[in-house]
């Protein structure tokens, strides 16, 4: 009786350990899977990339580069894309001659306008300040070398100009917010050549304007060190070089080690490296490097073998994006911070920086809970049957 009763006992439990066995293969089957994709699109969670195509259209990728949209605004000179948020990108552009700010709703491709300038105004760098409605944009009416400064409430729609350089024969050239968002740096553009260019720091409405350049001839500027610094391109015997110095025009330094020209350059986000093209190759080319914000360790990371401009951090600051220039169009490349992984995103862009999404991550979450779900579901099963 013994032995037939444990003969019958293992003809039970033989059958069972089939669903066993298969659900516990299925779910490690499934949770590599969610692994495999979690890890591919980790790349795609650094968002998306915004630029102006050759044919002024507006192209969005992805940053893995698996997906790539197209859209017309049927507007005149697309131009500036800025991401107001993961579905909204503000962009600049013409009807009959009449410029003004619209948003393109992504990724529907659905085109409002929401900013009318003052009669005339035609918008050319946008830069939003962080945390609200408030939009600046540089803009001429009559002249490009007239150039303002205004800001505008993406809420109201109300602009306000915030600069007023005509008096002085001279137009805005370059501006930045600081991380606060209290005050601007502006860089003003003689229209009479002998006079060099003008740096002003003021308040974010434009108030309490001080000159603080020495009659150096800055370039381009940006604020550093959250506040406490300006990194700056000055002009000297070997053309525009960088520089920093404090926001109220003292302790001027080079960056010594880069002595090539600097024409353009981005802060990351963390504030500890500069980002910025150089020309190499024999002044063939234009190649992208970055130093820390200290001048020091310096890093090349593009070969000198083609002509590699404009580099720009994602939010996250983890990927940069950059513009590979042939003769009538760009390419729109993007690489890890450090170099690595570079990749060809399109072939249709023009000569125009591009923007970055802010970053997704939260897109992908969805996986992690299938898997701990399904995890869960195992274990209270398994711990039934022990039963």
């Amino acid at each position: 009786m013994e032995t037939g009763h444990r003969t019958q006992s293992r003809g039970r439990r033989v059958p069972l350990l089939i669903p066993v066995f298969g659900l516990v293969g299925g779910v490690i089957l499934v949770s590599i899977i969610t692994l495999m994709l979690f890890a591919r699109r980790a790349e795609a969670s650094a968002g998306w990339v915004a630029y102006i195509t050759t044919d002024y259209h507006i192209g969005v990728v992805r940053v893995d580069g698996n997906h790539r949209l197209t859209f017309n605004p049927h507007l005149e000179s697309p131009a500036s894309p800025l991401w107001l948020s993961d579905h909204d990108i503000l962009f600049s552009g013409g009807l009959n001659r009449d410029y003004r700010l619209y948003v393109l709703r992504f990724p529907s491709g659905d085109v409002r306008e929401i900013i009318q300038p003052p009669g005339g105004i035609i918008p050319l760098t946008l830069r939003r300040l962080p945390d609200t409605d408030w939009v600046y944009f540089s803009g001429f009416r009559d002249s490009p070398r007239s150039i303002e400064l205004y800001r505008a409430d993406l809420t109201t729609g109300q602009v306000e100009q915030v600069t007023d350089f005509a008096t002085q024969e001279g137009g805005i050239a370059d501006f930045d917010l600081s991380p606060d968002g209290e005050r601007l740096v502006v860089v003003v553009n003689s229209r009479r050549p002998q006079v060099p260019n003008q740096t002003y720091v003021m308040q974010a409405d434009g108030t309490q304007s001080r000159r603080i350049d020495g009659g150096w001839i800055i370039e381009g500027v940006r604020w550093a060190d959250g506040g406490t610094r300006l990194i700056v391109t000055v002009y000297d015997s070997s053309g525009p070089r960088l520089f920093r110095m404090t926001p109220d025009g003292g302790n001027l330094r080079v960056f010594r080690f880069i002595p090539q020209a600097v024409t353009h350059f981005v802060i990351a986000p963390d504030e500890q490296h500069i980002v910025y093209h150089v020309a190499c190759g024999y002044a063939r080319y234009n190649c992208i490097d970055q130093v820390q914000t200290d001048g020091q360790a310096i890093q090349r990371l593009t070969q000198p073998d083609r002509n590699r401009l404009i580099p720009i951090l994602s939010p996250d600051g983890a990927w940069i994006a950059y513009l590979e220039t042939a003769l009538r169009h760009s390419n729109v490349w993007r690489m890890r911070a450090d170099g690595s992984d570079q990749r060809l995103l399109a072939d249709d862009a023009n000569h125009r920086p591009v923007a970055w999404s802010p970053p997704v991550d939260r897109a992908w979450g969805g996986a992690w809970l299938i898997g701990v779900a399904i995890l869960l579901i195992l274990g209270g099963f398994l711990a039934n049957r022990r039963k």
